[in-house]
């Protein structure tokens, strides 16, 4: 019977039952002891085997020997519970509770003497010709399953870190989405907080938090986009005398340039502010530059003019927009600076490229700064520019030369 290398003053369950089926035979393949050792250490957490079974879990492997471990062996450890106690520093009674948890977790199965005592003998080549103590072979025959164990377990793990993490990005942008909503904020705030305190896991946490996030977004997308319909902000954020000037200079037979860099795309951008689109004659006016455009709605703007245009955002960042790569570098400040969502960057960026995309994110951002009542949702006055552009009817170049004359007209009344 199987359970005739138990003592009999041992309480036997089924658990310890099917220990002792899997060590009934003999290893039917070689076993590298590292393997052993590694897959049982790494299965520990998902066995739910710590602090002392784990410490006599370690000293059994550090003591069986490698031979034992081929096939037809019995990987078998004789020692005692006194000594296993005097290791971990724990009590013999201790000791004989973790050895039977070590058990009903299928890792090791009892091979009993009929006084109790364990001992090992052996031949002359080192086989043992017979012994009894505690046996590995249970760990042995279970080595794939553990291994696969292991696998599936540090996946979860993984996917619940990942969940964690998402939870936390999700529940920020929740909340700044839910500032920008306003009163309809606060149910889309009581969801969010209902269902942090709900005893969820991190998994099912992250998928209703995503839920609360898109929603919100669809509200907030929905908002911006009633925003971008009403195109007066486009209009009235260009003050009437500035526009009266930049009237006059368009006409005037002679402009001086406002730009003193060596962009002849700068210069030219600041000599014909056109109103409309540019006309033919425009196009013989840039046939001297070599620096193919990105978009022909970037006519007559260089990154120069832009530069000394957008002189308040390069204050408030600290930065010289020098050239492109600078300014797509800003685009992530500056999408949050006007509360862009992403998805609204990337649709612009999409539908665009990304050089008018950041020209137009760059002075919205200026205008917003300048004038922040004069703009009410920067985010959908951006959306609003990309749309025209869409339509091929934005005019960039005149906000452009708006703001420098702007800026021009500040600095002489200080």
């Amino acid at each position: 019977m199987l359970h005739q290398s138990i003592a009999p003053f041992r309480r036997i369950n089924p658990a310890i039952l099917s220990a002792q089926c899997l060590a009934s035979e003999p290893l039917t393949e070689d076993i590298v002891k590292k393997d052993l050792a590694m897959t049982l250490k790494r299965a520990a957490p998902v066995l739910k085997i710590t602090g002392t079974p784990y410490q006599i879990l370690d000293i059994l492997l550090g003591l069986v020997r490698a031979e034992d471990l081929r096939a037809g062996g019995r990987p078998l450890v004789a020692i005692s519970n006194e000594k296993l106690a005097q290791y971990t520093d724990r009590s013999t009674r201790t000791v004989s509770r973790c050895i039977k948890r070590l058990v009903e977790a299928g890792i090791l199965a009892y091979a009993d003497s009929p006084n109790g005592r364990r001992f090992i003998r052996r031949d002359r080549s080192g086989a043992i010709d017979y012994g009894y103590g505690l046996d590995l072979t249970p760990a042995c025959m279970r080595l794939q399953e553990l291994q696969e164990s292991v696998t599936a377990f540090q996946e979860q793990l993984k996917l619940e870190k990942q969940a964690r993490r998402l939870v936390v990005a999700r529940a920020r942008a929740v909340k700044d989405l839910a500032l920008l909503l306003g009163d309809t904020g606060i149910s889309i705030m009581d969801r969010l907080e209902g269902i942090l305190a709900l005893p969820l896991d991190p998994v099912s946490r992250a998928k209703e938090i995503e839920t609360i996030y898109q929603n919100a977004l669809q509200l907030e997308t929905k908002l911006s986009c009633l925003g971008d319909k009403n195109g007066a902000a486009i209009s009235n954020t260009t003050h009437p005398h500035i526009k009266k000037e930049v009237e006059t200079n368009r006409n005037a037979s002679n402009e001086t340039s406002l730009n003193s860099s060596n962009d002849n795309g700068a210069n030219t951008a600041v000599e014909v502010a056109l109103e409309k689109k540019p006309v033919a004659t425009y196009g013989k006016l840039q046939t001297g530059s070599t620096t193919a455009l990105p978009s022909s709605l970037l006519a007559g703007v260089s990154i120069g003019l832009l530069s000394q245009a957008c002189s308040e955002v390069g204050d408030l960042l600290q930065v010289q927009i020098s050239n492109w790569n600078t300014l797509f570098a800003l685009t992530e400040d500056l999408r949050h600076l006007i509360g862009l969502s992403e998805a609204g960057w990337n649709a612009a960026c999409t539908a665009q490229g990304r050089h008018l995309a950041a020209a137009c994110l760059v002075v919205v951002a200026e205008k917003a700064l300048r004038d922040p009542e004069a703009i009410g949702r920067p985010g959908g006055y951006f959306r609003a520019m990309i749309e025209r552009a869409n339509d091929d009817k934005l005019n960039l170049q005149k906000s452009i030369f708006g703001l420098v004359r702007a800026y021009g007209f500040k600095g002489s009344q200080l």
